[in-house]
């Protein structure tokens, strides 16, 4: 890939004509899912089943995998029980099945990944239903956990897995006319489900702190017509690049803003994100590159609707 800046167009380096594929996968996938959903007075309650079924044939540097061929059924479930009008407790339990291609280095296939979703929480209206509040405890558990092979680190193996950890809270509402806010916060703290001195004990790659806060309002300033401006602020915490907790990313917070007109079915947008224009990284697994975030980003929508 190549940067391209339209506004100053130069010529494009010729595209390579000459290639050598490293790996060829044929991958065919079926699905089928099923839910059912009842309610008895203020308790609702869902259950349901996927069933994945999956073949692959691969070719890495030249020698074929061994061909895969399976599949796995897993239920999900979940219940929300209304207290009041306006205030509910919910729970939900979902199982998950990931197919995994990849070989070790000693061209034997690494085993499939499986998920364990688990999360209690409440869901209360405030303020005559103008503030919606949804906060919940959560355990996400995946087991097979792919990491670089210490030995060649262009292959992989399998360590127990990790487990995640934490409370999420969202907060939305239009506490006055034409003011629209939200708010977000996710604190996760995970661990690996069997540490390894060998490898490391910490788990890389993901942020313990995930927030957001949103606000918008808009005016009308016309019969057809109305205007707004919206702002965010998003960020997350530092994260581990290495399993052993030697070398970090550092955490960011970015400032977002757009403004948005409507004159009848003429509709625009413009925005700009990471206004100040911080150097940020993204989180990584590899101390060999890391990832720049965005930079400022301008962008204008003009949408027309004809019907």
């Amino acid at each position: 890939m190549f940067p391209y800046d339209f506004l100053m167009p130069e010529p494009l380096p010729p595209l390579a004509v000459n290639f050598n594929a490293t790996a060829t996968s044929i991958m065919k996938q079926r699905g089928y899912y099923g839910q059912y959903l009842v309610g008895i007075g203020p308790i609702h309650l869902t259950a349901g089943l996927r069933r994945n079924e999956m073949k692959s044939r691969s070719i890495f540097n030249g020698v074929p995998a061994r061909p895969y061929e399976g599949g796995k059924t897993v239920p999900n479930y979940g219940a929300v029980v209304d207290i009041t009008d306006h205030f509910s407790v919910f729970g939900t339990l979902a199982y998950g099945y990931i197919q995994n291609f990849l070989t070790d280095r000693f061209r034997n296939r690494l085993p499939d990944n499986q998920t364990r979703n688990a999360e209690t929480g409440i869901k209360w209206d405030l303020f005559d239903e103008r503030v919606l509040l949804n906060a919940s405890w959560f355990s996400i558990r995946q087991t097979n956990l792919l990491v670089p092979d210490p030995v060649n680190r262009r292959f992989q193996v399998a360590i127990p897995g990790q487990l995640g950890q934490g409370i999420d809270v969202n907060l939305t509402g239009n506490p006055i006319p034409g003011l629209s806010l939200s708010a977000a916060f996710t604190r996760t703290k995970y661990r690996f489900l069997v540490p390894s001195a060998v490898l490391g004990d910490t788990v890389n790659g993901q942020p313990r702190d995930v927030y957001s806060l949103y606000g918008s309002y808009e005016h009308k300033i016309g019969e057809r017509a109305k205007a707004g401006i919206g702002a965010q602020v998003a960020g997350q915490s530092s994260s581990a690049i290495d399993m052993f907790n030697r070398y970090r990313t550092a955490g960011a917070t970015l400032a977002h803003l757009n403004g948005f007109l409507s004159v009848g079915d003429l509709d625009i947008n413009i925005g700009v994100r990471n206004l100040f224009d911080r150097r940020t990284y993204q989180p990584t697994r590899f101390t060999s590159y890391l990832p720049l975030g965005e930079t400022r980003t301008w962008r204008l929508t003009i949408g027309y609707r004809f019907f």
